[in-house]
């Protein structure tokens, strides 16, 4: 009897799976839209018209001159976290959500880093723009390791450690902004 009522459960199971597998597919090829209805083309077009991607992503630039939407947003993001924590660092009863902002900034600091530079490089010479977007690549790295030594120190609990690991990034991305030209908010 309870053999027969796994076996039911495992049924139920699989044929669950079919069912939701079947409904991503269309015309027997999974779907490209993540399971949304298809639009007509003028819909698609005046997303495309409003720099949208399809699936209603922001696309194209954002914010400063020269920046991709990932890169700006990527630095804007790190500021934020930054001055929230810069004001709290060493305070111990803050561990918590200081591990939580430090997280916050390394995402955006892989968000930035994956970025394009397209407008910044634009009116540069070829191989002026490829050492260009070298050292802004090279520059995250670094500013990532220095994130990755703050997040440590927070979590072993070397409060002025982190707070002098801050410190250095800070002063990375100081540079950084002077060097790219971005004006901070």
């Amino acid at each position: 009897m309870a053999r027969s009522a796994v076996r039911i459960g495992v049924a139920a199971v699989v044929a669950g799976s079919v069912l939701f597998a079947a409904a991503g597919m269309q015309n027997g090829t999974p779907r490209q839209d993540g399971g949304k209805p298809d639009q007509k083309p003028e819909q698609k077009q005046e997303q495309r018209q409003e720099g949208q991607r399809p699936g209603g992503q922001g696309g194209g630039r954002q914010g400063g001159p020269g920046m991709t939407a990932s890169v700006e947003g990527g630095m804007k993001g790190m500021n934020r976290a930054l001055r929230t924590l810069k004001g709290q660092i060493t305070d111990a009863s803050k561990r918590e959500d200081n591990l939580l902002l430090i997280n916050q900034m390394q995402v955006a600091c892989v968000s930035a880093k994956g970025g394009k530079l397209d407008e910044v490089l634009k009116d540069l010479k070829p191989e002026e723009a490829a050492a260009k977007a070298k050292e802004f690549r090279a520059d995250l790295i670094s500013l990532m390791r220095t994130l990755l030594e703050v997040e440590e120190n927070i979590l072993n609990e070397k409060f002025d450690d982190a707070q002098k690991a801050l410190d250095k990034a800070q002063a990375a991305r100081d540079h950084g902004h002077k060097e790219f030209g971005v004006k901070d908010d």
